[in-house]
């Protein structure tokens, strides 16, 4: 169906993240913005949850583009993987190490900033 047709397109641009020459393809907004509204579809399908945050954990090699996460509100959506999927060891712990990367990244930035970013966070 549709939804392994996505995860399966997700793996791929997850797959092209890890090199860097390919990288900067795959992690333009329209890729996250798919992965995201993948994510939003299917949020108690645990492959999809899986993939998509390993996408998102591949692409966050770059501060760059972890900040743009940050603006399209991706962390809600992987701590909400996170807990929907909990019993799923596939899926937690790549969520976890997802949510690592972008306190990681907040850790890099002044704390009022990461401070803001997290309250818009939890009001979104």
């Amino acid at each position: 169906g549709d939804m392994y047709v996505s995860g399966n397109v997700t793996v791929l641009f997850s797959n092209l993240a890890l090199d860097y020459d390919t990288r900067k393809h795959v992690n333009l907004d329209d890729y996250i913005d798919y992965v995201l509204q993948h994510m939003r579809d299917f949020p108690d399908e645990s492959y999809t949850q899986r993939v998509c945050c390993k996408y998102l954990a591949n692409i966050g090699v770059e501060e760059e583009t972890v900040e743009r996460m940050f603006e399209k509100k991706a962390m809600p959506l992987v701590a909400l993987a996170y807990q929907n999927h909990r019993n799923d060891d596939g899926v937690s712990n790549v969520a976890k190490e997802t949510l690592q990367m972008f306190l990681e990244h907040g850790k890099n930035e002044d704390e009022e900033a990461t401070r803001q970013k997290l309250a818009q966070t939890t009001l979104a």
